[in-house]
């Protein structure tokens, strides 16, 4: 099932409930696409029992690349991952996940596996565009309270999680990756961890409020069912 479907599933499901005060909720998203996944599948499987326990509840999970207006836009919360604004909103960490960095077993026969970050200069990488700058994320390793930046040699450089994914399970370079959501990809052996004895880079993920509107129990609902529902996707 595609990641439109279950959202279309999981708004229906919401939908057959009949709320009964017709109270719209509105969602945007602007994280990482096996983070949706997650919360659309895991949560179009508790349509059933949510909509009987909050049978006025209606979800709606927009996807865009930035956060904008929130109370202009109509919109109750925004999940985003990275620093959140500071001017005109408040914010709820939602939890941590570790950045990886992976290639795939015919990219390390080919070129050899890298022992330390430095060794990626004689490497190629795949760029994740930052939608906020237009430009590539900048790549650094943590260990404990050390930070390695690097410069990395790239030659291709996406916006979709899914194709840098795909690009490098084909071994189009080595790329970095959210662990949340990439699980099932890391057990089916397709990509391999590297530079593990770096391992705390962090990424985290933020619920976002309009800080001048009162917080529904609506949007404390929500915000509690995201935390339980990703808190525990390994």
């Amino acid at each position: 099932m595609t990641l439109q479907s279950k959202l279309d599933a999981f708004k229906a499901d919401f939908e057959a409930g009949k709320p009964p005060y017709n109270v719209p909720y509105s969602v945007i998203e602007t994280m990482h696409r096996a983070t949706a996944e997650l919360i659309a599948s895991g949560a179009a499987q508790k349509a059933l029992k949510a909509g009987d326990k909050h049978p006025d509840l209606r979800l709606e999970l927009i996807m865009r690349d930035h956060v904008g207006d929130l109370v202009a836009d109509a919109f109750d919360m925004a999940l985003r991952f990275g620093e959140p604004p500071v001017a005109g909103f408040t914010n709820r960490k939602i939890l941590e996940t570790r950045i990886l960095t992976v290639a795939s077993p015919a990219y390390l026969d080919k070129h050899g596996k890298p022992e330390h970050p430095r060794d990626l200069i004689n490497h190629t990488c795949i760029d994740y565009q930052d939608p906020a700058t237009g430009r590539a994320f900048k790549w650094e390793f943590h260990h404990g309270s050390e930070v390695f930046p690097i410069r990395q040699s790239a030659r291709l450089m996406v916006s979709d999680v899914e194709t840098m994914i795909g690009a490098c399970c084909e071994g189009a370079g080595i790329a970095q990756i959210m662990e949340l959501g990439s699980q099932h990809i890391m057990a089916s052996g397709k990509l391999v961890e590297l530079l593990s004895d770096w391992p705390d880079e962090i990424f985290s993920l933020y619920a976002i409020f309009p800080s001048r509107r009162h917080r529904a129990a609506k949007v404390r609902v929500f915000t509690d069912l995201c935390s339980r529902l990703l808190g525990r996707a390994d």
